[in-house]
C-alpha cells in the first residue's frame, strides 16, 4: 500500500505508482526508486522535507539531561531507536551523553559529538508548527527547489476579494 507524502510529489515513473517493481529475492518487490512509497518527492518537495528535517534537530552540545533522541541505527543492521537522555558528562571532545532506549532501556553512550546534530522528540503542537511553516516555505520556492526572488502573485480570488 502506497504511503502518503506530506509534501509536493509525483507518481513514482519507475513503478507507475504501485510500490512494487520486479522481485529481489532479499527485498522482495520493492521498488528501489520510491522505496515502496509509490511517488517520489518533487525538488520543491525535497527541499521542504530537508528544512522540515533540519528544524527537528539540534547540536549534541545543547542536548540536556530528559530530552528524547533519535538514536540512527544501521539500515539492514540495527533499526533506529528512540532513547531518552539520561545523563551527561566531561566538556568538550570529552563530553558523554548516555541515552536509555524508551522501549527496552538499552542504554547507548555518545561521545565526541559536539558538533553533531541530533534529531530531538518533538511534541505534538510544536511537530505540527514545524510541519506548518515548511509547508509554508514549500510554497515560497520554484520548480527547481529554490527561493524565489519575487514574491508570489496572489490568486485571482484574492484580488476580486480585496478590491
Amino acid at each position: 500500500m502506497p504511503r502518503k507524502l506530506l509534501f509536493e510529489n509525483k507518481v513514482c515513473s519507475r513503478c507507475g505508482g504501485s510500490g512494487e517493481y520486479s522481485y529481489c529475492s532479499m527485498y522482495g518487490r520493492v521498488c528501489f526508486k520510491c522505496g515502496g512509497a509509490g511517488a517520489v518527492l518533487t525538488k520543491r518537495g525535497h527541499a521542504a522535507q530537508a528544512m522540515l528535517n533540519a528544524a527537528r534537530k539540534k547540536p549534541a552540545r545543547d542536548i540536556v539531561v530528559g530530552e528524547t533522541i533519535m538514536i540512527d541505527g544501521i539500515p539492514g543492521f540495527s533499526a533506529s531507536r528512540w532513547a531518552k537522555v539520561i545523563e551527561i558528562t566531561g566538556t568538550g571532545k570529552e563530553r558523554t551523553i548516555v541515552a536509555a532506549a524508551v522501549k527496552n532501556g538499552e542504554r547507548h553512550s555518545l561521545q565526541g559529538f559536539d558538533e553533531f546534530a541530533l534529531r530531538v522528540a518533538q511534541s505534538k503542537e510544536r511537530l505540527a508548527a514545524l510541519k506548518a511553516e515548511a509547508l509554508a516555505y514549500q510554497e515560497t520556492l520554484t520548480k527547481t527547489g529554490k527561493p524565489r526572488k519575487r514574491a508570489a502573485a496572489k490568486p485571482k480570488e484574492e484580488i476580486r476579494a480585496s478590491a
